[in-house]
């Protein structure tokens, strides 16, 4: 007979980062399914990246077989620039195991998983999914983040610049010394009105209100708090909806007439659950929906840390709300989540903890540790409400897509190609920007890892001949990536580079993965992320900078895109505790692929394997084989 099943997921998850947080008692609720079962490190995939690492882990299938190979997806007879949207689960050519499992009559609870949006269940719940990871932000929502600020705030990235002036208000008391006032107006993403309210200053404090009234004020604030929710009625489509959302006074200075508000993610409460009504349902008893976690408000400046600190916590809370109601209200065979503010954490923050930085000062150290081990912390706080929720007879497991390494320099991989008279670019007419002429290219980096060949007959513009000339191509590019050296370290920084046809064994295979395939050491990641359509986001500008320093606050500090698989810290973890796993086990000799994950814990819980499942199943339990 089948038992309960829970698959936790948290991005980016080191085990040595792990165990050192749960050696401070940071994370006891991870403890106590350590020391009660079975725990591994994990081997990612190559690319150790997002979206292939969590379709992956669904379907216990490689990136090339279950078809998403990255944040884009390459088409083989598409022009070289043209992606399609990893996450998209329309790309997903292999079954999730819970999709397995609905065939035999089981129910799922699928909670936020990365690659899940549109929905593909029939009969199970299924909540979000669309957004909130890796950058992404929700289609649905009213509005995006946003910062309203005064003009000597205007050197932040996207800031709605505000003006102060002296209040002309109706009810004003007379004894208000010198009351100024501003409006914003948060731009509406969807059809409807903009929204738009009425700040008053007085004293510390800015006060709220839909119209210039002193006696409608409906929130006051001081610098540095938050507004609690706001929720309004609005026409959505040719509907009522609610939305709630926040802000926050994040500084003010009367004298100076400065200030800046930072206003939360606007999403509605309904149009993101499956069956419909679920999304009302935990509105009503749990509270609006919490999304977005990404770290982009702080680079631009917005926010500071402890802002990110107070999202990353109250969007753990609204997790750890929904899934007790969800376990403890509805019927379910198999929960599966994901939550993903480690890797945002250590995105940000990393430089402040590796002395090979150029931004580490080791006076800093500890606080930024500090500040890692408080998101892990929340990491563990979702544990619990699992814990809390689920049958003595209930197989729990917890799994990561990959780990974390130093991000110290970009490499700009289409720089380095241009340099090398292997890539050429012009001028758009129109624009000004730059753009590939490829008429003159013959090679083109894409995504962290590939290098696509412009392969006359194959790729619509093609000027490399198939066979020798391709083939000579190849060789000379890998040749050329292992002398790349690092003129400030001295380091060379490729770890390995592949022909197409050697990757295979990795998992990744055919049109859709570059005709040549490298990795680098850590320390260094490639400028060309496939999942953006600015050229210098691929690594390529007019300045031809080949390396580029990274900077705590303003980029990643840390990575793992590019790096190769089997690197400490890119390696994950994976835990699981039940009715027959054994106690306190960790394997000897090889380490779980991720590609094992799924058909490991099937296996444990009596549920069918994934019906296109090629990992392996470690036999964990007591009485049903040894610990492999």
């Amino acid at each position: 007979m089948s038992k309960k099943l829970v698959l936790l997921g948290f991005d980016s998850i080191i085990p040595w980062v792990a165990e050192k947080f749960m050696n401070e008692g940071k994370m006891p609720n991870l403890r106590k399914i350590v020391e009660n079962g079975y725990s591994s490190e994990v081997i990612p995939n190559l690319p150790p990246w997002t979206p292939p690492g969590w379709a992956t882990i669904g379907t216990g299938t490689y990136p090339s077989t279950h078809g998403i190979e990255g944040f884009g997806v390459h088409f083989e007879g598409e022009s070289l620039e043209k992606e399609h949207d990893g996450f998209d689960s329309n790309l997903c050519k292999a079954a999730y195991f819970w999709e397995t499992a609905e065939k035999q009559g089981k129910k799922a609870i699928i909670l936020k998983y990365p690659g899940y949006w549109p929905h593909r269940m029939k009969n199970g719940i299924q909540i979000g999914g669309c957004a909130g990871y890796g950058g992404r932000k929700s289609h649905l929502d009213i509005s995006h983040s946003h910062c309203f600020a005064t003009q000597d705030w205007e050197s932040l990235d996207e800031v709605d610049i505000i003006q102060l002036k002296k209040a002309e208000w109706v009810n004003l008391p007379e004894d208000l010394v010198d009351p100024l006032a501003t409006v914003i107006q948060i731009p509406n993403l969807r059809k409807g009105e903009d929204i738009t309210y009425e700040i008053l200053i007085v004293g510390n404090c800015i006060c709220l209100a839909r119209e210039k009234d002193y006696n409608k004020i409906f929130r006051k604030v001081k610098e540095g708090e938050w507004t609690g929710w706001i929720t309004e009625n609005i026409s959505l489509e040719g509907k009522k909806v609610d939305i709630n959302f926040q802000m926050k006074l994040m500084n003010l200075d009367r004298k100076k007439k400065s200030v800046k508000i930072y206003v939360s993610q606007i999403h509605p409460e309904s149009g993101y659950s499956t069956p419909k009504g679920i999304d009302q349902e935990l509105y009503e008893n749990v509270g609006p929906y919490v999304e977005w976690t990404e770290p982009y408000d702080l680079w631009m400046g917005w926010i500071d840390s402890k802002t990110q600190l107070e999202i990353y916590s109250r969007h753990a809370n609204w997790m750890s709300n929904t899934i007790k109601y969800l376990l403890k209200n509805k019927g379910w065979d198999i929960f599966v989540t994901q939550w993903h503010p480690i890797d945002s954490v250590q995105h940000i923050f990393w430089g402040g903890i590796d002395p090979l930085h150029p931004d580490y000062k080791e006076v800093d150290e500890n606080k930024y540790w500090g500040i890692i081990g408080e998101v892990y912390k929340l990491a563990d706080s979702i544990i619990g409400s699992v814990l809390e929720s689920v049958p003595q007879e209930c197989i729990i497991s917890i799994v990561g897509d990959h780990g974390h390494d130093s991000k110290r320099y970009n490499f700009n991989i289409n720089n380095f190609l241009a340099k090398n008279k292997l890539l050429s670019f012009k001028k758009d007419p129109k624009s000004g920007a730059p753009i590939i002429d490829w008429k003159k290219t013959k090679a083109f980096g894409m995504g962290p890892i590939h290098i696509f060949l412009n392969v006359r007959g194959r790729d619509p513009e093609g000027i490399v001949e198939p066979g020798g000339e391709y083939e000579n191509l190849k060789e000379n590019i890998k040749d050329l990536l292992y002398q790349v050296k690092h003129e400030e370290t001295g380091k060379y920084i490729v770890k390995v580079a592949f022909g197409r046809e050697e990757v295979d064994a990795f998992g990744i295979y055919g049109g859709g993965i570059g005709d040549v395939v490298y990795s680098l050491r850590p320390g260094y990641d490639s400028g060309a992320a496939m999942r953006v359509q600015s050229l210098e986001n691929f690594g390529l500008s007019e300045d031809m900078k080949i390396f580029e320093k990274t900077s705590l606050y303003k980029n990643q500090t840390s990575t793992h895109s590019a790096m190769f698989p089997t690197t400490k810290n890119v390696r994950t973890f994976f835990a699981v505790m039940g009715p027959n796993v054994r106690k306190h086990v960790k394997p000897r000799g090889v380490p779980m692929q991720l590609v094992d994950v799924a058909p490991t814990i099937t296996y444990l819980a009596d549920l069918p394997q994934p019906e296109d499942a090629i990992g392996n199943i470690f036999k964990i339990m007591k009485k049903r084989g040894r610990c492999r």
